[in-house]
């Protein structure tokens, strides 16, 4: 954890501050380091090709670490996992806002964005065409240009909400 709250730091401070994909904060466009360059072609290759290009941007020792999961991934774990979810929601992708970097960390702020269609009973889900949208902010630690640790936080329950498996809290009055 020590570790994830230097990486914000170093990331939030660095002048090296390059918005890329869509509207963000107003800041000095500046060439991209190497470390920034591998994390901005995971953003693109996630949406684009898993198993091909995403996966040569993965070590063989990579460590993915979801908040809202219970255990890591490995680089193969990843990989089929992201394979078994585009089963489910079709037009998963990742739209990048921003990314930052330091050295050998980066952050990228992000939104994932989805749509299920049809029914999926084992996942408890009755209404075709669902959609969803949900905040990500990935850190990441990159090696010889390949990511070979990534922290990933997003709101789960939110996503959940929008996708009918969960209700929102309602507040009491």
């Amino acid at each position: 954890m020590k570790r994830i709250i230097m990486a914000i730091a170093i990331a939030s401070v660095s002048c090296k501050t390059t918005e890329t994909l869509s509207e963000g904060p107003s800041s000095e466009l500046v060439e991209a380091e190497p470390t920034e360059l591998t994390v901005e072609a995971f953003g693109h290759a996630w949406n684009e090709n898993p198993r091909g290009d995403l996966a040569k941007l993965l070590s063989d020792e990579l460590v993915w670490s979801d908040e809202g999961l219970e255990t890591d991934f490995d680089k193969e774990g990843l990989l089929r996992d992201l394979e078994d979810t585009r089963h489910v929601i079709r037009e998963l992708r990742l739209e990048m806002h921003a990314t930052w970097s330091r050295a050998h960390y980066a952050v990228m702020r992000a939104t994932l964005i989805g749509t299920i269609y049809g029914d999926e009973p084992e996942l408890g889900l009755k209404n075709a065409d669902e959609r969803f949208s949900v905040p990500f902010l990935g850190i990441f630690r990159v090696h010889r240009n390949k990511i070979e640790r990534a922290w990933v936080f997003w709101p789960r329950a939110s996503a959940l909400a929008q996708l009918g498996l969960a209700a929102w809290p309602v507040p009491r009055r």
